[in-house]
């Protein structure tokens, strides 16, 4: 006998379960994070397309929609890049150890991940309503999460655990996966 306890099971029991689904202040850090290099990133871009006129004879007008067209272009490529990189998490994620799933775990693709990121419109519209939810629901997810069926999670988070996580308060007319549907 080495002196070592044993746990039992009403201690294993006892120890709290890991916090699964990423918090609402995680994610608008994480969110202020990308917006940073986002910034950065549309700065080199615009000031790119600045210099068009010395080469191309742009009117202003002109710039600014390519300017326009060129910062969305870049985002989508960003969010729906790096959601569904190996990663599965943008730089800002990355560095608060978050990342987006589907439901059950797995990585989402790039399609699954562009339509995610133009489902964020729908949680702008309403005074940025659908992205407060993430802070009002149990799994923490917002408008675009729901419409796009993904989740984001702590970064160590298996299946096994995110399946079992409590399901709590969810949006109206929205089920657990694998619960029955209403007869």
């Amino acid at each position: 006998m080495t002196g070592a306890v044993e746990p039992t099971v009403a201690s294993q029991a006892a120890l709290p379960a890991p916090r699964v689904y990423a918090g609402f202040w995680r994610r608008v850090a994480a969110s202020f994070i990308d917006t940073l290099a986002l910034l950065a990133a549309s700065f080199i871009v615009g000031w790119s397309v600045g210099l068009a006129p010395l080469y191309g004879g742009l009117t202003e007008s002109q710039m600014l929609l390519a300017s326009n067209v060129l910062a969305l272009l870049l985002q989508w490529v960003y969010f729906a890049g790096m959601h569904s990189s190996s990663e599965q998490a943008t730089l800002g994620k990355l560095a608060l150890g978050i990342k987006v799933t589907d439901r059950h775990g797995a990585r989402i693709g790039f399609l699954h991940a562009t339509g995610r990121y133009f489902a964020t419109i729908l949680s702008a519209l309403p005074m940025l309503a659908g992205f407060v939810a993430a802070g009002l629901t149990r799994d923490k997810r917002a408008l675009h999460d729901v419409a796009a069926g993904t989740v984001v999670v702590r970064s160590g988070i298996t299946a096994e655990q995110l399946a079992a996580a409590p399901a709590g308060r969810r949006w109206p007319g929205t089920r657990a996966p694998g619960s029955p549907s209403p007869a």
